[in-house]
């Protein structure tokens, strides 16, 4: 099933985006899917290093495989986003 949404991606017409990588990348948290899930997650961060949902999708799924490197993601997460705000107006 990755697989074939993996090739789907890398034969779309037209540049990946954020949502559709981190769609894909909720999958693999889900799914436990690590090795697609770290290639996904160097793909956000590329697109957008301060993206907060890669952050904490690339930490739920390196907990499972890496706690050391999980607790790095987090740091580097931490003043992305504040506790209780909302952008929803």
């Amino acid at each position: 099933m990755f697989d074939e949404a993996l090739d789907l991606l890398n034969k779309m017409p037209y540049s990946k985006d954020e949502a559709i990588l981190t769609a894909l990348l909720h999958g693999c948290v889900l799914h436990n899917n690590i090795p697609l899930g770290l290639h996904l997650a160097k793909q956000l961060e590329m697109l957008n290093p301060n993206e907060p949902a890669a952050f904490s999708l690339s930490q739920k799924l390196l907990a499972s495989v890496d706690p050391m490197k999980a607790e790095d993601y987090r740091r580097r997460a931490k003043g992305m986003t504040r506790p209780g705000v909302s952008f929803i107006r």
